[in-house]
């Protein structure tokens, strides 16, 4: 919310600086006071200011943007050594039954999960 400063006193006086009375200086500082309220109100109405970002909700949100993505590069990093890890098992595997194959083992490998199902030494 934009809060906008009025020194009623100071405009008092300088009302009755310039020969104003006392009365007609009071009475100019509420109009001028109404209309000052009337107009930020208008201008909120009109430009949405309540809806205007400030540099600060700019840095809140900022700042969860950039936790969102330390997340999510964890996550990655998480992930890929995890594919990793199976990769190399299953590289493992293979080289395991290609052994098995040179020496004349049959193999039944399940297509679905690339698992061994089955090994007969022949």
């Amino acid at each position: 919310m934009t809060i906008i400063t009025f020194d009623t006193h100071e405009f008092i006086k300088e009302l009755k600086s310039a020969g104003f009375s006392e009365q007609q200086a009071e009475a100019i500082t509420k109009l001028q006071k109404t209309a000052i309220s009337t107009t930020l109100e208008q201008a909120r109405h009109d430009y949405q200011l309540d809806d205007l970002a400030t540099k600060r909700g700019l840095k809140e949100l900022e700042l969860k943007v950039d936790a969102g993505i330390r997340e999510l590069e964890l996550k990655v990093a998480k992930d890929i050594a995890k594919s990793k890890a199976e990769l190399i098992r299953w590289v493992v595997g293979v080289g395991g039954v290609t052994n098995d194959l040179n020496r004349g083992a049959y193999v039944e490998i399940n297509p679905f999960d690339l698992t061994v199902v089955g090994m007969l030494f022949i």
